[in-house]
């Protein structure tokens, strides 16, 4: 799914934030630039993200150049804009004070073309930051902890990506599973499925919508990992 594709840059620290805007400002971009909306709003923790993709001709510090002058105070005494790396790739950021918006743009060069994740974040006070807590409406196992929590909004759809990370062991966490969802008149299309002590998988079927556990635990380790992707392309995922 292409949201697991996307750049999520260091805004993401940000949590713990419920989504009142869904009108996003115009993201601003070089002259002949090609821009595709790679997600009307992707929720990470709770902070919602606008997601785009650039591409151009021009280098990346002939557009590193374009952000740097957009985005340079009217004073000039203080950039507006902070410069880094992520991963090797150049990333520019800039908080709109007025919008209550954070811009970012992550770079690359592939074979020859320069691509941007445009990325647009709201960064509003909300009355009530409790409300949303990572993994909130999730199974999740006994003595367990939700890591990572995304949505987003598809053409179809939504969905759902959820890293949870559980002192129980594979065979345990699978069974707590198999019982959530069995009882609930999802249909186990994994069962033909071979496992490992180190690596297992569910899928669960339901109406058109799916959902998909990969278990992990490496040697050594007294955690498993899962990774839990809902897809919801009719009636709930419950």
């Amino acid at each position: 799914m292409r949201f697991f594709l996307l750049v999520i840059t260091f805004l993401t620290a940000t949590l713990g934030l419920q989504a009142q805007a869904t009108d996003w400002p115009t993201f601003p971009v070089p002259d002949n630039a090609q821009v595709t909306i790679i997600a009307q709003e992707i929720r990470n923790n709770g902070l919602p993200l606008h997601i785009l993709e650039l591409r151009t001709d021009k280098t990346m510090a002939e557009v590193m150049s374009f952000y740097r002058q957009e985005w340079t105070n009217n004073t000039g005494d203080v950039e507006g804009f902070i410069e880094q790396e992520l991963n090797g790739a150049p990333l520019i950021s800039h908080y709109d004070p007025s919008e209550q918006m954070m811009f970012a743009v992550q770079l690359n060069k592939v074979q020859g073309i320069t691509i941007g994740t445009l990325s647009i974040s709201y960064m509003g006070i909300f009355e009530d930051e409790s409300d949303f807590s990572p993994g909130k409406g999730l199974p999740v196992p006994a003595r367990s902890v939700v890591i990572q929590d995304f949505t987003a909004a598809e053409m179809v759809g939504s969905s759902r990506t959820a890293t949870i990370r559980t002192k129980q062991s594979i065979a345990m966490a699978k069974e707590f599973y198999l019982k959530h969802y069995m009882n609930r008149g999802w249909q186990n299309i994994s069962y033909r499925m071979k496992d490992s002590r180190s690596k297992g998988i569910l899928l669960f079927s339901r109406n058109g919508n799916e959902v998909q556990l990969i278990f992990s635990r490496p040697k050594g380790s007294d955690v498993t990992d899962i990774v839990m992707v809902q897809v919801n392309k009719g009636s709930g995922l419950k």
